[in-house]
């Protein structure tokens, strides 16, 4: 009876965690999908100029060090840690998690740049301090510097169960998340609006691959 009780919440708790997943992606769908049709029909939203030009206004030597390194951060940074942190799931035989963690990353860096081959936004050309060659909406760096950061606390908490040390983890994480963005915006690489595009397509991309995983096992229970 204890048993058979404990099935039935495991499964209830199951499915309400996939209902809700689905209203929060199709939400952040949504906000995407709004931000992507204002993208195909103006060159920059309203907010992108007031913004940038904030931003630009603390431009100095200083801080332009400061600004590369956390926006190379955002991408070899992150590149480097993700290595790391599957050969640490792997040594300790965590070999699903290791699985899951490369396949959340990697996939999302498949998505944005399929995003990017899409959209084609022309990255910004006033007064950037770095070259980019590829499109701009979503930001890469931000869509894939939140993917990680999110998956990596994901999995910390799913291992260890400690949710106040996990949410501290999650407010760290996001912290250097939306700095990575304001460095993109520094450097003039960035509209953004692109860093929001990514922020919120990385949402949804952990989202989705979250809650299809909660559908499959469901489906075995």
């Amino acid at each position: 009876m204890n048993l058979k009780k404990i099935f039935l919440n495991k499964r209830s708790t199951l499915i309400f965690q996939v209902i809700t997943g689905v209203i929060l992606a199709l939400i952040f769908f949504l906000i995407f999908a709004k931000l992507t049709d204002i993208v195909f029909e103006k060159e920059r939203i309203f907010f992108d100029q007031a913004i940038t030009q904030y931003i630009y206004s603390f431009r100095n030597a200083f801080n332009t060090k400061f600004m590369l390194l956390i926006s190379n951060f955002g991408s070899y940074g992150v590149a480097i840690l993700s290595l790391f942190i599957t050969f640490f799931l792997i040594l300790k035989k965590y070999y699903n998690l290791a699985i899951y963690f490369i396949f959340v990353v990697g996939t999302g860096f498949v998505a944005n740049a399929l995003l990017k081959l899409m959209i084609q936004r022309p990255r910004p050309i006033y007064l950037p301090l770095a070259v980019e060659t590829d499109f701009s909406f979503p930001s890469g760096h931000a869509m894939g510097s939140f993917i990680f950061f999110i998956t990596v606390v994901y999995l910390y908490y799913h291992i260890t169960k400690q949710k106040r040390i996990s949410l501290i983890l999650l407010l760290i994480s996001m912290f250097i998340t939306i700095l990575i963005g304001i460095s993109r915006i520094y450097l003039g690489v960035h509209y953004p609006s692109d860093i929001l595009g990514g922020f919120v397509a990385g949402l949804l991309w952990f989202i989705g691959i979250i809650t299809v995983n909660k559908v499959y096992v469901l489906s075995k229970h």
